[in-house]
């Protein structure tokens, strides 16, 4: 099996509501809200996806339940494996809300460049191990 497939069969054994999701490029799973820091600080140390490479969202047009889903990108730097987290938005269609995964990783390093007019700057955020 691949890192990625091994890590999240760990995090399903550990979170058993953590469920499989279709992906057609790298091991994805769904995590409920309320266990969303918790699995992703589990995937960081315990199977080495320390890069939290981007957080996006999808919205599923007005009257889907849940109308907006967070998704993160994880990545193992010593591994080079990848694997997509999605979790429902809580809160209405005006304010949809998922918990901060910024505080768990409170020893995050940015690295910051400029990018110049006109173009998109891409940073990626590598999330280190808590002491």
């Amino acid at each position: 099996m691949s890192a990625s497939v091994d890590a999240l069969s760990a995090l399903k054994a550990k979170f058993p509501q953590v469920t499989d999701r279709a992906s057609r490029d790298c091991p994805a799973v769904d995590v409920p809200t309320a266990d969303l820091v918790a699995a992703l600080k589990s995937l960081r140390d315990e199977a080495g996806f320390d890069l939290l490479s981007d957080v996006t969202a999808i919205d599923w047009a007005e009257g889907a339940t849940p109308r907006f889903t967070a998704v993160y990108h994880l990545y193992s730097t010593t591994s080079h494996a990848a694997v997509r987290v999605a979790t429902p938005c809580t809160g209405d269609d005006a304010a949809p809300a998922v918990p901060s995964v910024v505080a768990p990783y409170l020893n995050v390093t940015v690295p910051v460049g400029i990018a110049p007019p006109g173009t998109l700057a891409t940073v990626a955020v590598r999330v280190a191990a808590e002491p």
